[in-house]
């Protein structure tokens, strides 16, 4: 009998191969999941970029045959000037979206010296529920251990540490001590 096919066979086909299985399940695995952040796909990107060299390479050894060294330099310098003017407004579009923080987190930024003494205490939103970015937030600046139920579980809380946001973006203890406003007004 012939001996199975090699997928990951040295030479160009399975260098493709590799390149496209090292692009593709990282986006396609992330695209499928709940929650979606941006840099998730970020370890996927330096295998598409060797796989777009990779064609850019197929294509300009194709076009050498057929058009001349110039105009071949023009065309892939216009390409290239393209893609960096696309990736420039990507850049600023996604920096501008990281700035703007939600009023929540604003919150959470502004107060996280004041909770230090709540370190690993529950809080509760009052309005709404814990988002992802609410909780990274709260567990990586605060401190703090996001719990869903609003202001009845923060009332019933047993802890004696938990901490309420209120619609109006305060924090209070159990104890009802505004620990601080939330400067957003």
């Amino acid at each position: 009998p012939p001996p199975p096919p090699r997928l990951f066979k040295c030479g160009k086909s399975g260098l493709i191969f590799q390149l496209l299985i090292c692009t593709a399940v990282p986006l396609i695995l992330f695209s499928c999941a709940a929650t979606k952040i941006g840099w998730y796909v970020y370890p996927a990107f330096p295998f598409l970029a060797v796989l777009l060299g990779t064609f850019l390479h197929f294509i300009i050894i194709s076009l050498k045959e057929i058009m001349p060294a110039r105009s071949l330099f023009v065309i892939c310098l216009s390409v290239f000037i393209y893609f960096a003017v696309l990736e420039i407004r990507y850049i600023k579009k996604v920096s501008e979206h990281t700035r703007q923080t939600d009023p929540v987190q604003r919150v959470l930024f502004i107060n996280s010296d004041r909770l230090g003494s709540f370190q690993g205490a529950p809080v509760y939103l009052e309005n709404g529920k814990w988002e992802q970015r609410f909780v990274l937030t709260a567990k990586l600046v605060a401190g703090l251990l996001p719990t869903d139920g609003g202001r009845t579980a923060w009332e019933k809380d047993a802890s004696g540490k938990a901490i309420l946001i209120t619609r109006e973006l305060d924090l209070y203890d159990q104890k009802g001590k505004l620990l601080s406003e939330s400067n957003s007004r």
